[in-house]
């Protein structure tokens, strides 16, 4: 396509306007950042007519597809410029109406099944691009988004902006840009992402152009820098070859960490000043790999004040003791072993009681805290929760927790234990009490501290250039960061890191491809409001990080090693493989990776292996003065 570039060229001349003038007065800086977002919510709304009667020429032969994609990129470009603030004031209506993943959808707040189809932009980049066009539904596409972006652009006008909602969207923007733009999330058809994200950062550029006279020289000197950095970079437009690590180093993370510099500088209202709640972002955070990105009290719901230690070390113990299970001789270390990044090795966990295995693959544990779901199935909403399907369950624990407690009570060193750790309530050893601490004890197994973590922290200056072609595949023609997103690399959708993700990838039921793996997963997961046809054979995506430790992979543990999971992927899973997959999300065309290519994202997967976690396991745990006989529960090698 040699006109995209003449597309954007006319679009920034036509629409962004930029003057870089910075006014001093507050007053009349946010009014030049709202009129310029007021201009350009105008132009995207022409763009969209300029959209239809595209294709009501193209449907009349006066143009050929050539043109119509034209419209098409134009109207997108134009989005983009508006994106920023608009996800900002209005995310849900954005991601349901505008730009959300063309793909069905569930209503969130209600007590009952609502299935949303796929709208928007989104599912407009993958028509566009088909080689016979579905032209009704793109007229009602087109259609229906043009209705509700009109709806929202009357409500945006209503809206006053305020220097801490300007800097705080543009931060969010930067995560986005790197995460959803740059990856092609956003452009699932015609791959523009590179472009577009030129389009969001340039708009940035403006809008922050504008505090030149407020802040240090040096600071701002510094920002202008990252944003040059970044437009020359998005410049080069080549989707496959755009080198997304360097972009992350030399744009994104200098960016995120100097706006919120000026906030704090200009003495700007910070979120925790204005609203007192936990967000799984930490906004404080400067570096969007930083160990402290993400907050894993907001995921485990953990308690607030008291003795944290405490609680952790004690959920510690219990996470490692059988005495939480029937027959006392497994915990949940024997399905979560350290060594093996507190997964288990098996394609299917043994079950406790001898009858053969559970359900589904173990899934390593490190980092697994940072969702808002747990299970395959994603059936558990809080990680305290996930404790209750292994004590109740046959093939587990197969106890109840009244037995448990009355265990507990047993011992005097427990009592102690859940004392100091809970000294803040009436009932300090509780079923409640139970789930705390080992919930304390998992969240505390999170860490960005692997190798290549520490080179996009800054803390090493070397890297494989394997490892960097590696990332840039990962993140680019593999697409694989289409669903597992930086920086967790699981399904937690950015940029505000609140919602996991599930994915229909047709795992077969061996390594042949003889059939399509019974397992229905979320649609059997037994939330009644999930149970939508999509939702068949859909899966949680779970994270690489400490992939290397955590074979065998997928939901059955199907494949042994990465080359075989990469083998899957690359062929375009189970559709790809012949398989009838209903409803598939993965792309069932071939990636086209070679040999090299893959064995570039394997060793990168390989360098997201933690090197913080302490993965030993403990040299004793706690004794019962009360049944002396339950003291020759434990022994490491019974593991």
């Amino acid at each position: 396509m040699k006109s995209l570039k003449t597309v954007i060229a006319i679009f920034v001349s036509s629409s962004l306007l930029l003057s870089f003038l910075s006014p001093i007065s507050k007053n009349s800086r946010i009014d030049s950042i709202e009129s310029s977002l007021y201009q350009n919510l105008e132009y995207f709304a022409k763009t969209i007519e300029s959209y239809k009667q595209n294709l009501e020429a193209f449907e009349s032969n006066e143009i050929n597809k050539s043109s119509l994609i034209d419209a098409h990129l134009n109207c997108r470009s134009s989005f983009k410029a508006v994106e920023t603030y608009l996800y900002y004031f209005q995310g849900e209506a954005i991601k349901k109406y505008i730009n959300g993943a063309p793909l069905p959808s569930i209503e969130k707040n209600t007590s009952s099944l609502f299935v949303f189809e796929p709208k928007g932009l989104q599912t407009l980049d993958e028509l566009i691009v088909e080689d016979i066009l579905d032209i009704e539904l793109i007229h009602n596409v087109l259609d229906e988004t043009e209705r509700e972006f009109l709806k929202i652009k009357k409500y945006q006008k209503t809206i006053k902006l305020y220097d801490y909602q300007v800097i705080e969207a543009n931060r969010a923007s930067l995560i986005r840009i790197f995460t959803q733009g740059v990856t092609g999330f956003d452009t699932p058809g015609s791959l523009y992402g590179i472009n577009e994200s030129y389009v969001v950062l340039e708009n940035m550029y403006k809008d922050i152009s504008h505090y030149r006279d407020l802040v240090r020289p040096a600071l701002f000197t510094k920002v202008m820098e990252a944003f040059e950095k970044g437009l020359t970079q998005l410049e080069e437009e080549d989707f496959e070859e755009f080198d997304r690590l360097n972009f992350l180093i030399e744009c994104i993370n200098p960016l995120y960490a100097a706006l919120l510099d000026i906030q704090i500088e200009l003495g700007i209202e910070l979120p925790n000043e204005i609203l007192q709640k936990r967000t799984a972002v930490n906004y404080m955070a400067k570096n969007i790999f930083s160990a402290d990105f993400l907050d894993e009290a907001y995921y485990a719901q953990l308690e607030i004040g008291g003795d944290k230690n405490a609680r952790r070390e004690l959920g510690e113990f219990l996470f490692f003791d059988p005495i939480l299970s029937k027959n006392m001789e497994g915990s949940c270390a024997s399905c979560h072993i350290p060594e093996k990044g507190f997964s288990d090795g098996q394609q299917k966990s043994l079950a406790f009681d001898g009858s053969g295995t559970i359900e589904r693959n173990a899934p390593g544990l490190i980092n697994a805290v940072l969702a808002d779901r747990y299970f395959h199935d994603l059936r558990a909403s809080e990680l305290k929760f996930q404790l209750d399907h292994v004590v109740f369950s046959d093939k587990e624990f197969n106890t109840n927790y009244i037995e448990i407690v009355e265990r507990l009570r047993k011992s005097d060193t427990y009592k102690d234990l859940f004392q100091k750790a809970f000294s803040n309530r009436k009932h300090s050893l509780s079923s409640e009490t139970v789930k705390l601490a080992i919930n304390e004890y998992v969240a505390s197994l999170v860490s960005f501290n692997s190798p290549f973590d520490q080179y996009v922290q800054g803390y090493s200056t070397q890297i494989d250039p394997r490892v960097r072609n590696g990332f840039n595949l990962f993140t680019g023609k593999a697409n694989c960061a289409t669903c597992h997103f930086s920086p967790t690399f699981n399904g937690n959708v950015p940029p505000d890191f609140e919602e996991s993700e599930s994915e229909v990838l047709g795992v077969p039921s061996d390594k042949s491809y003889s059939s399509l793996d019974n397992d229905l997963g979320r649609f059997a997961n037994k939330r009644d409001k999930e149970k939508a046809n999509h939702y068949k054979y859909s899966f949680k995506t779970p994270t690489v990080r400490n992939i290397e430790l955590t074979a065998p992979y997928m939901h059955n543990g199907v494949f042994s090693t990465l080359e075989e999971l990469m083998e899957f992927y690359n062929k375009g899973g189970g559709e790809g493989h012949g398989l009838n997959v209903p409803g598939q999300t993965l792309g069932a065309d071939p990636l086209n990776l070679s040999d090299k290519e893959i064995e570039d994202i394997i060793l990168f997967m390989e360098h997201l292996t933690e090197e913080s976690i302490d993965r030993t396991w403990p040299d004793s745990l706690p004794s019962f003065e009360r049944a002396v006989e339950w003291n020759k529960r434990y022994t490491k090698l019974n593991y």
